[in-house]
């Protein structure tokens, strides 16, 4: 048995559809042979259609005959081809990364008449019991270490996983609706590029090693589901969230304590880049944080309280010290759908992102894009002891990176900065901008992606 008789016999590893599956191949290179660059890169292509990698090839010893082999591989094209593929469980499905939580999570029901799949609560968490000020103060400590770490090592990214979704719809439209794809498409993370589900499912399982420190805090850490835009809250009030009425745009982490016989909560949100440990008390006295700006310096500012019911905490953002956005985060119930709800919904949403911050969430680099529009804005900034000191914005044209023109000086240096930034090539960074652009010149897929999006969003403004 040898390493490619072993590759052929698991159509794994070395296979760019198998790559792909799991999110591991080159952009460039999709599902296709890296070797002829036409059909699809599998086991059978290798065998039957590229003879560089033929029976010859795969030296099979003289105690397996070649008759034994060619019956070995029909009954291998069987299996793939003609057998269906049995459901493997939820967290299987995703890199072990993501496991911690996703080994809690159930298969979604998705009702045929309805967007997306129907969100999901667990029973609810034990209470985390701190006895002593020092002890919260280290418990804070130790996650907001953890929590700064974490957000310097990772890119916030909505962008890669749209660009899967939309090349894997490619590969597939000729035998099914845009519908139909929505509905069996199976959303699939990567430590590398990840929006608030992936952050967040990534943070929690390295928070909950933190059990070493803080004996139970494993068992009481959960994700939140969180209602983003509502017009008031009023509708929520003493209510656990309607299913068939919420969306469920963010999640966050979150851990029900008990300080000095007063509940509360703590908060981490990786997704929105905060940089610190948000305490919510029920009374409202300390240590709950109150308000408190994004990072030093920034124009948006947070307020988190906790509402009446003791359910939900409600989330103010204050862009210029008025209020921008009100969301809601359902704080009672562990949140068991975060992508067959939230990743799969945010895939067909109409705002892109790529960004990178600093320890104190403070952005480095950013691409951001609304896919109804021809524009990319790009961003980079530096600082010094916290304070910015140089920034620079521009809008640029998708078309830019559809022509064959030269791109102009003054693009060139914020991509070189960005590229930088980003810890990519500048070819690298260019060639995401290219996909995109490709992405938004496709009228069709843009108008199929747009009604299940608007469809979306009418059950959101029922809100």
């Amino acid at each position: 048995m040898t390493y490619h008789l072993t590759q052929v016999m698991s159509n794994h590893d070395c296979f760019n559809e198998y790559l792909n599956g799991i999110c591991k191949a080159a952009l460039s290179q999709v599902d296709h042979c890296r070797d002829c660059l036409e059909e699809a890169d599998n086991a059978l292509h290798k065998l039957f259609r590229f003879t560089s990698y033929s029976i010859i090839s795969i030296n099979i010893k003289d105690s397996i005959t070649v008759v034994s082999t060619c019956l070995f591989l029909s009954i291998f094209w069987f299996i793939c081809e003609i057998c269906p593929i049995c459901e493997a469980s939820y967290a299987s499905k995703q890199n072990e990364e993501f496991s911690f939580w996703l080994n809690y999570c159930p298969e979604p029901e998705w009702p045929a008449d309805h967007p997306l799949p129907l969100p999901k609560w667990g029973n609810s968490k034990p209470v985390f019991t701190i006895s002593t000020l020092k002890e919260y103060e280290e418990l804070i400590k130790k996650l907001e270490n953890e929590l700064q770490l974490f957000l310097i090592s990772k890119t916030y990214d909505s962008v890669t996983n749209f660009i899967w979704f939309y090349n894997h719809y490619k590969s597939k439209m000729e035998d099914q609706s845009f519908d139909k794809f929505f509905r069996e498409y199976e959303p699939i993370l990567n430590d590398n590029a990840n929006n608030c589900v992936g952050l967040s499912l990534l943070l929690i399982g390295k928070l909950a090693k933190l059990d070493v420190f803080f004996p139970g805090i494993r068992e009481c850490l959960y994700l939140v589901s969180c209602e983003k835009n509502l017009k008031n809250f009023e509708k929520y009030n003493n209510d656990n969230p309607i299913q068939w009425i919420t969306i469920k745009e963010h999640v966050l982490i979150c851990l029900q304590i008990k300080i000095f016989e007063r509940k509360g909560v703590l908060l981490l949100d990786p997704g929105y880049s905060i940089a610190r440990v948000i305490t919510v008390m029920n009374d409202k006295l300390s240590p709950h944080t109150g308000y408190f700006p994004l990072f030093l310096n920034s124009r948006k500012s947070f307020l988190f309280e906790m509402d009446i019911s003791g359910r939900y905490v409600e989330w103010l953002i204050y862009n210029k010290n008025k209020i921008k956005e009100k969301n809601l985060i359902h704080i009672e119930a562990p949140y068991l759908s975060p992508i067959s709800v939230t990743e799969r919904r945010n895939l067909v949403d109409n705002d892109k992102c790529l960004y990178t911050v600093n320890e104190r969430g403070q952005f480095l680099a950013k691409v951001y894009l609304d896919v109804n529009k021809p524009i990319f804005h790009l961003a980079y900034y530096d600082y010094c002891n916290d304070n910015l000191v140089n920034e620079k914005e521009i809008e640029v044209s998708y078309k830019t990176f559809l022509s064959n023109k030269k791109i102009s000086k003054k693009v060139e240096k914020v991509l070189q900065q960005l590229s930088e930034k980003f810890n990519l090539t500048k070819m690298e960074f260019i060639t995401i901008l290219k996909t995109l652009s490709n992405i938004m010149n496709d009228k069709e897929f843009l108008k199929y992606r747009e009604i299940t999006n608007s469809y979306i969003y009418r059950i959101a403004n029922w809100n």
